[in-house]
C-alpha cells in the first residue's frame, strides 16, 4: 500500500510566488500615483479649511487675523491679533504667532496672486478682518512627481474657497463684463 503525501511541489509554490509578486508589483505601481495625488488633495482642502476657520473666527472675535504663508519653508500658520497673556496686541511684535503647518512631502506653494501681482518665495501676509473680508487671492499648489497642480480660489468678500484642479488665475476684466 503506497502512501500519499501532502503538500506541495516547488512548481507549485513558485506559481504561487509568481502571482503574488505580480500582485505587488501591480499594487505598487498604482500607490505611486495614487498617493501623490492624495497629498496634494489633502493639502489644498487642509489650507482651504484653515482659511475658512480663520475667517469664521475673525468674525467670531470681531478681531482682524492674519494668515502667513512661508513660500521657501512650504508652510503657512495663523497670527492671531492677541498677545502671550491673551489681550489684544497693541503693536505688531506683541501679535501671537501659531505654529507653522507644513504642506505634505512632494507638494509646494507654486505662487500666491493677490490681484495682478504674483508671488513666488518669501512671506506672503493675507489679513482677515473683523467683518470676515479679506482680499481676493489665488494659492497655486504643485506636485513635482508626478507632475500636477491645484488652485484655491479665495474670494475677499465672501471667503468662499473654491478648489479648481489645474493652475487657474483671476479672468481679466473686460469692456464686455459691463453691459450697457
Amino acid at each position: 500500500m503506497r502512501r500519499r503525501q501532502t503538500g506541495f511541489t516547488l512548481i507549485e509554490l513558485s506559481a504561487v510566488i509568481l502571482i503574488l509578486a505580480l500582485f505587488v508589483t501591480m499594487t505598487t505601481a498604482y500607490l505611486d500615483q495614487a498617493l501623490p495625488q492624495a497629498r496634494l488633495e489633502s493639502a489644498a482642502r487642509s489650507l482651504a479649511s484653515q482659511i475658512s476657520n480663520l475667517r469664521f473666527t475673525a468674525v467670531a472675535q470681531a478681531k482682524s487675523f492674519r494668515l502667513e504663508f512661508d513660500l521657501d519653508g512650504e508652510a503657512y500658520r495663523v497670527v492671531t491679533p492677541f498677545r502671550e497673556d491673551g489681550r489684544v496686541a497693541e503693536v505688531e511684535e506683541e501679535r501671537v504667532a501659531e505654529e507653522w503647518s507644513y504642506l505634505p512631502q512632494g507638494v509646494e506653494f507654486e505662487d500666491i496672486a493677490i490681484g495682478a501681482e504674483r508671488w513666488t518665495e518669501g512671506i506672503v501676509r493675507i489679513d482677515f478682518t473683523a467683518l470676515g473680508h479679506s482680499v481676493e487671492h489665488f494659492i497655486h499648489l504643485r506636485r513635482l512627481r508626478p507632475e500636477g497642480r491645484f488652485t484655491l480660489a479665495v474670494a475677499g468678500l465672501t471667503g468662499r474657497v473654491q478648489f479648481l484642479l489645474g493652475y487657474h488665475e483671476r479672468p481679466e476684466v473686460t469692456e464686455r463684463d459691463f453691459p450697457e
